[in-house]
């Protein structure tokens, strides 16, 4: 945890790379490491900018209705996003 405002706080993620802001903090003081959980339909991926998490899709895996995206963080770590199947 980087700061606290009211019940929330900013959490550096990965290596410190992006800084998200997160609505309810409570019980965790400054500095304290916390696991942060992204339901994997809200991530969104998008070209490289200062701030956001950079990382290298690993697989891409078709399933119907989604695509299913595996990428390896560039500050370790990794991510699973779940984006809509239809490229329209």
């Amino acid at each position: 945890c980087l700061g606290r405002s009211g019940a929330g706080g900013r959490f550096a993620i990965g290596s410190g790379e992006a800084v998200m802001p997160v609505a309810e903090a409570q019980g965790l003081a400054e500095g304290a490491k916390a696991v942060l959980v992204v339901r994997p339909e809200r991530i969104t991926l998008g070209a490289a900018e200062p701030g956001l998490l950079h990382g290298t899709v690993e697989t891409a895996v078709y399933r119907g209705s989604d695509l299913v995206v595996h990428a390896a963080l560039a500050g370790g770590g990794e991510l699973r996003a779940r984006l809509p199947g239809s490229c329209s």
